[in-house]
């Protein structure tokens, strides 16, 4: 189950590099090497995987998205070693941004050396659009209007 969620969020670039989104609390490192051998399979000369760093962010019930990210780098940068022959393995995150985490953020990302570090805005008014909650009783226009 949880290699086919994966398999759903790869994002394949011109054979160039896949986009792999992860849950690297939840995954054991056995997934991340199906995953940088499928891609080596496919003939992809890199894979990056990211994960969601969305400080603040209780909107699950399972306190903050966040992750060790020094466990994140040591765990990353030994399957980058192993597999340095084969495929180029990068090291990124995605950001859950929010206004009043600039300054946080901004702190943050200069303390780890990602290869590829992407903002994302999962909330809207406190609202994560993922769960559905931010189109109850409004038209996908006035989401729209909201969010912009």
């Amino acid at each position: 189950m949880m290699e086919n969620m994966f398999l759903e969020e790869e994002r394949f670039y011109e054979n160039r590099c896949t986009y792999a989104q992860q849950l690297f609390l939840m995954m054991q490192r056995s997934v991340q090497k199906k995953m940088i051998e499928a891609s080596i399979q496919k003939g992809l000369k890199a894979i990056c995987f990211t994960d969601h760093y969305d400080k603040d962010d209780d909107q699950w019930g399972e306190g903050e998205q966040i992750f060790d990210v020094d466990e994140y780098f040591t765990t990353m940068t030994r399957l980058r070693e192993q597999y340095r022959d084969q495929i180029e393995v990068r090291i990124g995150v995605e950001l859950g941004l929010r206004p009043h985490l600039a300054e946080y953020y901004g702190r943050f990302v200069p303390k780890y050396p990602f290869d590829m570090v992407i903002g994302s805005v999962h909330s809207v008014h406190g609202v994560d659009p993922a769960s559905e909650k931010l189109f109850e009783g409004k038209t996908d226009a006035q989401v729209y209007r909201m969010t912009f």
